[in-house]
């Protein structure tokens, strides 16, 4: 196994800018305190180029910038600030693929699941998922089946998490973006950019398509289409959606 870590001081960056780019191991920017830095993976869009994440990346209150042709996330991303740092707000995961953006499992059915969240106190970050082609959430493909020491347990999750929460003692909820010609979200994925306390101002789910249909009911995957119920609950829960 190869493992590498490569760390960068505070408002440094850490980049690697090539024809295709992938990362199967850590890429930190985190130091002690862990704040701010940079971290970018980024491949020509010309002849279909991609960027492929499976790894993990650490960059707490920084950035996370994938962009190529097509990217393809397998891996977390995490740019929340510490839990117990005052004032510190999330940080920013820009995803851009001029054709296509897919967040989805790695070989092991881990979600890739993406953090912006701020610290004790601050604001919740900034994730944008965004492509010239399509933008796709996907649902888990691998079979999960009880464990043969537990059978009782339940079993491990297959849904994304995308979360730019609000700071957990006060703090404004985040902002997340899906700007695409088309977008896909599967049944199940998690998306929440509101406040953990009831008196900061709520987060933003915004979705930005040449066409949104609103259905009824609850989410079932279909394309360029969000639902009632799902809208209702983000709000209840502190993220309000903007078509």
């Amino acid at each position: 196994n190869v493992f590498v870590d490569l760390l960068a001081d505070p408002g440094g960056a850490t980049l690697a800018a090539v024809t295709d780019a992938e990362n199967r191991s850590l890429i930190t920017t985190n130091t002690t305190p862990a704040s701010g830095g940079k971290i970018v993976l980024a491949a020509s869009d010309r002849f279909g180029r991609a960027v492929g994440h499976a790894g993990q990346m650490f960059a707490a209150g920084g950035t996370v910038r994938m962009q190529a042709a097509r990217i393809n996330d397998r891996g977390p991303i995490i740019v929340s600030a510490p839990s117990w740092q005052l004032n510190a707000d999330g940080g920013n995961v820009e995803l851009i693929g001029s054709q296509e953006v897919v967040v989805g499992e790695d070989k092991l059915g881990i979600p890739a699941d993406i953090a912006a969240d701020a610290g004790r106190t601050g604001t919740g970050g900034s994730i944008t998922l965004q492509s010239g082609g399509t933008v796709t959430l996907e649902v888990g493909t691998i079979t999960r089946t009880p464990s043969p020491d537990d059978p009782t347990a339940p079993l491990p999750r297959e849904d994304v998490i995308i979360s730019a929460a609000g700071g957990v003692d006060s703090g404004d909820g985040g902002h997340i973006k899906i700007i695409a010609d088309d977008f896909s979200i599967a049944p199940g994925s998690q998306i929440d950019a509101s406040p953990q306390d009831a008196t900061s101002n709520q987060g933003v789910l915004e979705i930005e398509t040449p066409t949104v249909t609103i259905a009824n009911g609850a989410n079932a995957g279909i394309a360029d289409t969000v639902y009632e119920e799902d809208i209702e609950t983000l709000s209840t829960n502190g993220t309000s959606v903007v078509v």
